[in-house]
């Protein structure tokens, strides 16, 4: 039974990766780091690349939380009475439609009680991106968002060099406040912006991460426990099961390849990758199942009991 533990764990641990490459990244790395926690066998298994690579990834998502405060350093007008905008994918698409839905159709308002009509179009441009950032963050779509957002953002900054132009010919108080208020508003766009880059950055680190954890699981599977297995079915003549580690084999050796392109790969290409590897190594795990059972069933060992030996001419 211990050899049977011992490949099951293998085996189990390559399968929990597996789950993991179809959860969103962040979340991904999250439940990752608590198997380590609670897992001995897959610790002891991913400790030589696990660390380094958690690490990475761990501030990756603290630079995305973090950018906020830099991005106040270094904007000349930030929003001192409003809080940085959320790092979370999930929490910057429902910001970005309270800003589309909210604040820019008020703000637009404000511009044309003071006269500033020419910042009108450039606000609702920006709105219209914002509320695309938000239906792409609902889907879990960063990159999308992070782009829609940076649109969002420069059209906000064009709105408030076109409002303070013209608050500056108008010359009343209205005028003066309402521009600020459009400068503000850019400023704001310009740090979900940043922060939607960021939170991409870090899901595209975390995917990474874990298409080289199922890699290097995957390889070492096809090197180190494969050929064991594969020897004593030689032996013992089991054909079926000789083909079936071939066959995984293969597969496994192709999925830590293409793990590796998952981590080198960015946005959609990666995604498509990492998919195309769980699904290779899903073929190879399932290929090795049988024979991990067999390896541990009395059909192994056909010389272990008296009656196998009086019947077994090979026992004799």
């Amino acid at each position: 039974l211990g050899i049977k533990e011992g490949l099951d764990q293998q085996y189990d641990t390559l399968e929990r990766l597996m789950e993991l490459a179809n959860k969103p990244p962040a979340e991904a790395l999250k439940e990752l780091e608590e198997a380590l926690k609670n897992n001995p066998q897959m610790r002891e298994e991913l400790q030589n690349i696990a660390e380094a690579t958690l690490e990475n990834s761990r501030q990756d998502l603290e630079d995305s939380a973090a950018v906020q405060e830099q991005l106040a350093e270094d904007l000349k007008q930030p929003l001192p009475a409003t809080p940085p905008p959320p790092a979370d994918p999930a929490q910057l698409a429902a910001a970005a439609r309270d800003m589309a839905e909210t604040q820019l159709p008020g703000l637009e308002q404000e511009t044309k009680k003071a006269g500033l009509n020419d910042a009108e179009q450039k606000i609702q441009e920006a709105a219209k991106d914002m509320m695309e950032a938000a239906q792409q963050g609902a889907q879990d779509d960063t990159s999308a968002m992070a782009e829609s957002l940076q649109d969002a953002a420069k059209a906000m900054q064009d709105a408030a060099d076109q409002a303070a132009q013209q608050a500056e010919q108008t010359d009343t108080p209205e005028a003066e406040a309402a521009a600020e208020a459009v400068q503000q508003a850019a400023n704001r766009a310009q740090q979900m912006a940043e922060a939607a880059l960021a939170a991409e950055k870090a899901e595209q680190q975390a995917r990474a991460e874990t298409a080289q954890l199922i890699a290097a699981a995957a390889q070492a599977m096809a090197d180190d426990q494969v050929p064991p297995i594969e020897q004593d079915a030689k032996q013992a003549r089991a054909e079926d099961s000789q083909q079936s580690l071939q066959d995984a084999k293969q597969s496994l050796n192709q999925a830590a390849q293409q793990g590796k392109e998952a981590a080198e790969s960015t946005g959609k290409m990666a995604e498509e990758k990492t998919e195309a590897m769980r699904q290779t190594a899903h073929w190879g795990s399932a290929e090795i199942a049988p024979a991990l059972h067999w390896r541990a069933s009395e059909d192994f060992y056909p010389c272990a009991n008296k009656r196998a030996r009086r019947s077994n001419a090979s026992c004799r």
